[in-house]
């Protein structure tokens, strides 16, 4: 590639989980004819469909966005126009790439009659390197003409510096869009190129630990996450109606945007794939099971006569059965709240064991 350096921030770039939608069965009753058959045009497929171009939107897809402007850079060397590839990784989690190849050309395209510099950024499979031997790149890695145009449609903010032929050209890009024209002024450097990007940062950022081992490939414990805080959350929405219609839900990318979580797990038998202990993968049969009898702990309603205390600590709590509405407002009074419980006779419930039920009167 063209010398190049480049900002990322690992937050993530575009808005991508996509969730499973349930297939209901019920016909549309919306006609199905010419109106519903979109085209997307320019970097618009990138933005709607990113895992086609970058496979994931995880921290896989953002290393990715690293990786295309790094193989360029890698390309030019390889074809012997660079000498230098500089990577520098910085704090705040940007990165810079820049090479001293070719530079990237300025001048006017004849098809897109836009310069080159923004051709080859906002226009899919533009690219140098189609023509094989004649293009001087018999060996390199970029093959389709996509790679700068999918950084520059997954960035938040992207700016590109070229220095070409002792000028100094530079404009200013935002989600795949030009946001500044081309401006150019003399300058004592000579070809290089400059690219830098904030990665779009609207999806989350999620990192599993199981027994202390770093799940980079996520696992059922992520997922159980993903999924558990989706529901959750659409059936708080129902419930207190600010979802109001019973077919719309959120789906698991609008819950999860802009989430930085932790996720860490105790197994005592834990599944790994493999022995690179990059996925867990133990069911999670477990957890529904804890899920549903706490939930049954939590549905048991207490007697209506049964007046509780704070106390969690059986040691030191106390139970008193009173007899009678009368008495059991004047205990109310004088006990101490903290460890002492009152229930009324009539409310205790009845637990014998069967055989012993015979000799209660």
């Amino acid at each position: 590639m063209f010398p190049v350096q480049h900002v990322l921030t690992p937050r993530a770039f575009m808005a991508s989980n996509f969730t499973t939608e349930a297939f209901s069965g019920s016909k549309s009753s919306t006609a199905y004819n010419s109106e519903q058959i979109q085209v997307l045009e320019g970097l618009d497929p990138v933005r709607k469909r990113p895992g086609m171009y970058i496979g994931s939107t995880g921290p896989r897809g953002l290393h990715h966005l690293v990786y295309e402007i790094l193989d360029n850079a890698v390309d030019e060397a390889q074809a012997g126009f660079a000498s230098q590839i500089d990577v520098i990784l910085h704090s705040d989690g940007s990165v810079r790439i820049s090479d001293n190849g070719l530079g990237i050309p300025t001048d006017l395209h004849p098809v897109t009659e836009k310069s080159a510099l923004e051709t080859v950024l906002t226009v899919l499979h533009a690219g140098g390197k189609f023509g094989g031997l004649s293009s001087g790149y018999s060996v390199s890695g970029g093959l389709h003409g996509v790679g700068l145009s999918v950084v520059n449609a997954l960035s938040e903010a992207l700016e590109v510096t070229v220095w070409r032929d002792g000028m100094e050209y530079q404009q200013k890009y935002s989600r795949g869009k030009p946001v500044t024209t081309l401006t150019c002024h003399q300058t004592n450097r000579w070809n290089h190129v400059a690219l830098q990007w904030c990665s779009d940062a609207y999806s989350d950022t999620m990192l599993g630990y199981a027994n202390s081992i770093r799940t980079i490939d996520g696992g059922t414990h992520i997922e159980g996450v993903k999924a558990s805080l989706t529901r959750t959350l659409n059936n708080l929405g129902k419930k207190s109606k600010i979802i109001k219609d019973k077919d719309i839900s959120l789906s698991g990318e609008h819950v999860r945007e802009g989430l930085t979580c932790i996720i860490s797990v105790k197994v005592s038998n834990p599944e790994f794939e493999g022995q690179t202990k990059t996925r867990l993968g133990n069911p999670e049969l477990w957890a529904r099971e804890l899920v549903r009898q706490k939930s049954v702990l939590k549905s048991s309603s207490l007697p209506g006569k049964l007046a509780d205390c704070s106390s969690t600590n059986p040691e030191e709590s106390e139970i008193f059965i009173v007899e009678g509405d009368s008495a059991g407002g004047s205990a109310k009074q004088g006990r101490d709240r903290r460890f002492q419980v009152l229930i009324g006779a009539d409310a205790i419930p009845l637990m014998l064991p069967m055989e012993g039920r015979g000799r209660f009167h």
